[in-house]
């Protein structure tokens, strides 16, 4: 095994070999002032947290007994750009720094990437020379570390809040952060080619690639007051093929991946036979492949389509509301579902109900296809292996009709939401693009003519197509200004 201990080398001030037994670096002198001390302590030691094993601390410790004293954090960012990892600085919120007035976000003719500002367009502040972290650690004092992944890492990101577990047959042993919320980052080595941002069929994981970032240790988590921790200094493994083609984004995927359908509803809903026909009309186009994405309330639409996916052993991914939370559990229910990227939303509302009606809205500002009180007809009712496509589309059972979906959404929109609704649906067009469902040109005549259609400013429009596209990773060249 090669390689050297990162934050061994970091406190010793020389390369600390992987063969060589992790040394105690508790003890060492800093230049700061972490726990009342200029010394290292048996928390920044990875050592002592080898003997310690996985035991969790018996009290939370207080912020600033682990915060990023800053001669530590500057050391570990250090660290990581010797390893050629890009870093930067977020706010205090994870969330990156807001750009400066000469940066504008969204402008097409500002170029990130060549920006020379410190701290402005997030991960693209991204360095690895040591005066321009300093810099940026200086101009942020209290800020997050962040990596900027994609290059040679690709990071799959657990969170069990949403149902996130790590996959033994899926992700082996390899270079780990045990984060702040109890959840995990794995990283690995990148495959090469595109990646998606979510391992298809496993709710709560999302892959931190190209445009990506995470926050590093030892940032503390801005909701839990806990730090992010290297858990063991185990090398960065190759990633598996297997985890890999999980990985891949849509286009790229296995055409039979699960075909995922978020159903959200009133909990007064009755009307059984209505869901069961949407439900079958599905099963008849998708087959094995379906599976259907719920809330798990114990009544109403979830329960109906709950019972239907028992009778016809159809795959269920559930997403029970945390009610301890009080009134945010319903809307923190609906976000997780619709951050899981479904391909469809089915949402049967009765009585106005504020929350399926949040959540179908939800999924229509995220360009995911939303039917409302679907009929079976409003559908497509051939199987699954038998897809139509436009322009050589994969996987795109019907691409006439998802790209309908997404414009009668802005169509449907009031009168002070279709900006917001254009976006979403240059998102879920996009998506269309990268699948070959349909050509650049036309995706961006079908949602300019929408645009125009219900009244908005050119400049709007062609704001919300370049924001849309670009959130897909999809190109905007020649969309007209």
């Amino acid at each position: 095994m090669t390689g050297r201990w990162l934050g061994a080398s970091a406190a010793l001030g020389r390369a600390v070999p992987v063969d060589e037994t992790y040394p105690h670096i508790c003890g060492r002198p800093t230049n700061g002032t972490a726990n009342n001390s200029n010394l290292l302590t048996h928390r920044d030691c990875a050592a002592c947290a080898i003997n310690r094993g996985p035991a969790r601390p018996t009290a939370q410790p207080a912020q600033e007994d682990v915060v990023s004293d800053p001669a530590l954090m500057l050391l570990a960012a250090y660290a990581l750009a010797a390893e050629g990892l890009p870093v930067f600085f977020l706010g205090r919120t994870k969330r990156p720094v807001a750009n400066c007035p000469n940066c504008p976000k969204g402008d097409p003719d500002h170029d990130p990437e060549a920006c020379e500002c410190l701290t402005c367009h997030g991960f693209y502040a991204a360095s690895t020379d040591p005066d321009r972290i300093a810099a940026m650690r200086a101009a942020v004092p209290r800020g997050l570390l962040a990596i900027r992944t994609g290059g040679p890492i690709a990071v799959v990101d657990i969170d069990p809040r949403n149902g996130g577990r790590i996959v033994p047959e899926l992700m082996p042993a390899t270079r780990a952060v045990r984060t702040g919320s109890d959840g995990w980052h794995l990283y690995y080595a990148h495959p090469g080619g595109a990646l998606g941002a979510k391992l298809h069929g496993y709710p709560g994981i999302d892959i931190k690639a190209d445009g990506g970032y995470v926050v590093a240790p030892p940032s503390i988590h801005p909701g839990t007051g806990r730090p992010y921790r290297w858990i063991g200094d185990r090398p960065v493994a190759a990633m598996p093929p297997a985890l890999a083609d999980a990985c891949r984004p849509t286009s790229e995927a296995n055409t039979s991946r699960p075909f995922r359908v978020l159903l959200t509803g009133s909990r007064a809903w009755t009307d059984a036979a209505g869901i069961t026909a949407v439900l079958d009309r599905l099963l008849r186009c998708h087959g094995p492949a379906l599976t259907v994405v719920h809330g798990a309330c114990v009544r109403g639409a979830d329960a109906i389509a709950e019972s239907w996916c028992r009778r016809n052993h159809v795959a269920v991914e559930r997403y029970p509301a945390d009610w301890s939370a009080g009134r945010r559990a319903g809307p923190a229910r609906n976000a997780a579902m619709v951050a899981t990227r479904p391909d469809l939303c089915i949402a049967f509302i009765r009585d106005a109900s504020p929350g399926a009606t949040g959540c179908a809205d939800l999924a229509e500002q995220n360009g995911i296809p939303t039917l409302r009180g679907p009929r079976p007809l409003d559908l497509p009712d051939r199987p699954h292996a038998t897809v139509t496509t436009l322009h050589g589309g994969r996987g795109i059972s019907s691409p006439e009709a998802l790209l309908e979906a997404n414009l009668n959404a802005v169509r449907n929109a009031p009168r002070g939401q279709r900006r917001t609704r254009l976006y979403g649906a240059a998102r879920g067009v996009a998506r269309m693009v990268k699948a070959g469902a349909i050509t650049h040109a036309d995706a961006v005549n079908a949602l300019t003519d929408v645009g125009r259609e219900m009244g908005q400013p050119e400049r709007d429009i062609r704001a919300a197509i370049i924001g849309g596209f670009r959130a897909e990773s999809v190109a905007t060249e020649g969309i007209a200004a």
